[in-house]
Order: structure tokens, then C-alpha cells, then sequence
């Protein structure tokens, strides 16, 4: 699957990826989940090149 550059791409790829691991036997409470799906600091954006 492809998701654009944006926060709401980033929003869905972590729900995909939380729900991936459910299925796979870890939990939404899981520590592994947990720190796999957290909230990224840029929210979907490449951070701007040093000019």
C-alpha cells in the first residue's frame, strides 16, 4: 500500500500498522504497538534540507 506525504497518510499508515500487529498477535496495548504507532513528530512531512 502507498499513502501520500501528509499527516492524514501518516494517521492511516500507523491505524494499517496497529492493526497489522493486532492480527499478528500483539495487542493495541503491547508495548511493540505501542512505540510502533506513536505519533511522529513531523506528522507526515520530510524535514526541510539545510540550505
Amino acid at each position: 500500500m502507498r499513502f501520500t506525504s501528509t499527516p492524514r497518510g501518516a494517521r492511516l499508515a500507523r491505524r494499517l500498522v496497529s492493526h497489522r500487529l493486532n492480527d499478528r498477535g500483539h495487542p493495541y496495548t503491547a508495548p511493540a504497538n505501542e512505540a510502533l504507532t506513536a505519533h511522529p513528530h513531523h506528522g507526515g512531512r520530510a524535514p526541510r534540507a539545510a540550505a
